[in-house]
């Protein structure tokens, strides 16, 4: 495992790690990270209380694993029909790094509907939205 370093920064209390990812809703750790050692460490996938909004800020993906929430395309926060109309059948038989390739794989495919946006349809972000006046609007910095 590779760890991602600040060098410089100091918190001492009330430091939340919010990890965005394209096609995916943000998640946010459900606690405070503790500073061990000059790190702070946190494991988002090893149990559903690990993510701020519990089993709706992501998803159970099996053998005890829990991952982010795949197929917000217009990365809005949120899953709904404007994901798959404006993302996915826009993408659909293309190749590249595309707003509609739900599953990552390069492609523009049925399987990104079928297999993530169908289930996941209804979705929305557990990110808590910052004030309009800083700059950030639901999930993505303007």
């Amino acid at each position: 495992m590779s760890r991602l370093g600040f060098a410089g920064v100091t918190i001492d209390n009330g430091l939340f790690m919010v990890v965005y990812h394209r096609n995916h809703l943000g998640v946010m750790s459900a606690t405070a990270l503790t500073n061990v050692g000059g790190f702070y460490d946190y494991d988002f996938s090893s149990a559903e209380t690990q993510v701020y909004g519990g089993a709706n800020g992501h998803k159970d993906l099996g053998d005890g694993y829990w991952g982010m929430i795949a197929a917000d395309g217009d990365a809005n926060g949120l899953i709904q029909a404007t994901d798959e109309t404006g993302a996915w059948k826009t993408d659909l038989g293309a190749s590249g790094y595309l707003g509609g390739d739900f599953d990552m794989n390069g492609l523009g495919q049925g399987t990104d509907e079928t297999g993530y946006w169908v289930p996941n349809l209804g979705g929305g972000g557990q990110v808590p939205a910052k004030a309009s006046d800083t700059g950030y609007q639901s999930q993505i910095p303007k």
